[in-house]
């Protein structure tokens, strides 16, 4: 185990050392504790680092605020492979051996796919008493449940209550592979790549990782302002980013 106070390098992640300077950049944020950003080099590679304490409480929220930080940020300008959350090297050598060079193929394949782009995260979610309400107009047997059963209390074991929630459940169901396939076929055509994230919530309609060209994001923040602005009394759309390509780097690169 370290030495109280020991010292080590947290590693964000890795750019490529020849596109914009990262002197231009790096000096205008602020690592993990405050302190300075600095690119470790080999080749035409470069890692992302800050000197911290080794031993530290783990987890910490101000530390993911950090990371998540100065990744987004170098995302802005730089193509860039982001780490896991509390990568710490011993020393520059290191980073150099063990992850610059070591793992040289894996990343410029991230670079290569994720060029030019950057992540952002598209999460639309229903307006919950307004498409309740609409299924109960819209299926016969739904409202004939539901006036049948206004009158029992809440959580009251009866056959037509657990019968009108399997009911709801299932047109619910169908209502957002309908309405999630519709934003996907909007959306995608103005991406590069597309990844689904699951969530477990009943308002949830769905949650995408967008691989999007920074040329493009304009024209696709514009396009979502005008479906957002067509569905807002049935369902909310939350456009989140630029981001890190997080979704778009495979486990091997994680590592």
């Amino acid at each position: 185990m370290p030495e109280d106070g020991s010292t080590g390098w947290y590693v964000y992640g890795v750019v490529r050392a020849r596109d914009r300077p990262l002197a231009e950049l790096l000096p205008s944020l602020a690592g993990m504790d405050g302190g300075p950003l600095e690119a470790v080099t080999d080749d035409d590679l470069a890692a992302v680092v800050t000197e911290v304490i080794i031993e530290r409480p783990r987890g910490r929220r101000r530390d993911l605020i950090s990371h998540s930080e100065v990744l987004n940020a170098l995302a802005r300008e730089h193509d860039v492979v982001p780490l896991l959350f509390g990568t710490v090297v011993a020393d520059r050598e290191s980073i150099v051996t063990g992850l610059l060079a070591d793992r040289r193929p894996i990343v410029a394949d991230v670079l290569a796919r994720t060029a030019g782009a950057v992540q952002f995260n598209l999460r639309a979610s229903y307006v919950q008493d307004t498409v309740l309400a609409d299924v109960v107009r819209g299926n016969p047997v739904i409202r004939d449940l539901h006036e049948r059963t206004r009158g029992i209390p809440e959580g009251t074991p009866h056959p037509d209550a657990v019968r009108l929630g399997q009911l709801v459940s299932e047109a619910l169901t169908l209502q957002r592979h309908g309405d999630s396939g519709l934003l996907m076929d909007a959306v995608l055509p103005l991406v590069r790549d597309s990844r689904v994230r699951e969530r477990a919530d009943v308002a949830h309609v769905v949650d995408l990782a967008l691989l999007v060209d920074r040329d493009s994001v304009a024209m696709l923040e514009s396009h979502l302002e005008g479906i957002a602005e067509d569905v807002h009394d049935r369902m909310r759309l939350n456009l989140i980013g630029p981001l890190a390509p997080y979704d778009f780097v495979q486990e091997e690169a994680w590592a």
